[in-house]
């Protein structure tokens, strides 16, 4: 039974770190477990494989190069091929682009904010990001289509890339089931031992610490006791020495702890104990952070753009993430009213229970059996040739 089916690849190379890699293990092995109507092959890097088969997924191991330049190659040449040689009806990349040669048959997940390459500094970065906007556009005209992250992207992609909003499907991200609201053991562990407000990011300059430490050294002027907590790794250097140098002229100094990388099994527990969670990002598709913050019960703090006010729906304290003025009375107002962070608690668990892995799984493979669907309608196979 399972040979008939229509084979889909999932093209998983691009998903080492981060957001991707999540994706990869939260959903694929989902996806590949509803299994109804299609069989699902995921194409990893020697190092991703482990990880996907103890999951159960069916996986084919590739070799290509290293690096973004490389990768965009293979996508365009090597993975063509594969999928003619297996039989594939369809190729699904999670990661914004896809091979342009298969049409649409190319399934795209766009997730990754174009806006950000607004705010990189140095000629290497930009170029790498105009790069990949560029392969997106020709991607999802290729594809005439594809899916995205949220309603609050598609109408960006829709205007950014000039397509059709209606040739671009929603399929929300979701969240691990180890975020929850109820202590756990270990979480003392995770977490600092004193008071602290929490940020969740990776360090680049669309996700607007600075503005950020500026805003807690004003809320936190009457809080001797109260630290900031940034768990993410320093991507951008250059960006991470700013927030540094800025946290050390306020006079900061320890009160602003740098965490790095955190393993995701850490950030419960740092979401937990934290007095609240602050999200001041400029640009995001999603926001699987605030997701996470709320699903733990911490009170939210975040920054006042569209996807923001789709996600959080009235369970998050949403401020201007450019008036730092505005950021440092929300949060004042949060850390001086236990009731207000109860509210909000109790919001923001409600609010997240719509968010789940699962669903997003669902969604996904609904999709997949729509655009197979169509194929078929329109060559009477679903077959590359």
């Amino acid at each position: 039974m399972r040979a008939r089916e229509p084979l889909v690849l999932v093209n998983g190379i691009h998903a080492k770190t981060g957001g991707g890699r999540v994706y990869l293990e939260e959903v694929i092995p989902r996806v590949a477990r509803i299994g109804r109507g299609v069989r699902y092959q995921v194409l990893v890097r020697p190092t991703q494989e482990a990880r996907l088969r103890e999951a159960g997924v069916e996986t084919v191991t590739v070799d290509p190069p290293e690096g973004p330049a490389g990768s965009f190659l293979w996508d365009q040449t090597a993975l063509p091929w594969i999928a003619w040689r297996r039989g594939a009806a369809a190729v699904f990349t999670p990661a914004n682009f896809g091979p342009i040669a298969i049409g649409r048959r190319s399934i795209l997940l766009l997730r990754n904010t174009f806006e950000a390459a607004e705010s990189w500094k140095g000629a290497s970065a930009r170029v790498r990001w105009r790069a990949m906007e560029w392969m997106s556009r020709l991607s999802v005209k290729s594809a005439r289509g594809g899916l995205v992250v949220s309603d609050s992207f598609r109408r960006q992609i829709a205007a950014r890339f000039d397509v059709s909003p209606e040739s671009l499907f929603v399929v929300h991200h979701g969240r691990s089931e180890i975020f929850r609201p109820a202590p756990q053991e270990g979480d003392g562990a995770a977490a600092r031992p004193d008071p602290y407000v929490l940020i969740v990011a990776d360090i680049y300059a669309h996700k607007n610490l600075v503005r950020a430490v500026e805003a807690f050294a004003r809320a936190a002027a009457s809080r001797p006791g109260l630290r900031l907590a940034i768990a993410g790794g320093e991507v951008d250097a250059g960006y991470a020495a700013e927030v540094r140098a800025r946290a050390a002229a306020l006079g900061l100094g320890e009160r602003v702890a740098f965490l790095g990388s955190r393993p995701q099994t850490d950030l419960p527990g740092l979401y937990r104990r934290a007095v609240a969670a602050l999200n001041p990002s400029l640009a995001e598709t999603f926001g699987i952070t605030q997701v996470e913050a709320m699903a733990c019960g911490a009170p939210l703090v975040a920054a006042d753009i569209p996807v923001a006010r789709e996600i959080c729906g009235g369970a998050a304290l949403l401020v201007s993430p450019t008036d730092v003025a505005a950021m440092a009375a929300a949060l004042d107002r949060v850390l001086g009213d236990a009731s207000l962070r109860a509210e909000l608690s109790r919001k923001g668990i409600e609010r997240s229970a719509g968010f789940t892995w699962d669903r997003t799984a669902a969604r996904l493979h609904e999709e997949v059996l729509r655009r197979l669907a169509e194929l078929r309608d329109r060559k009477g196979t679903a077959q590359v040739p």
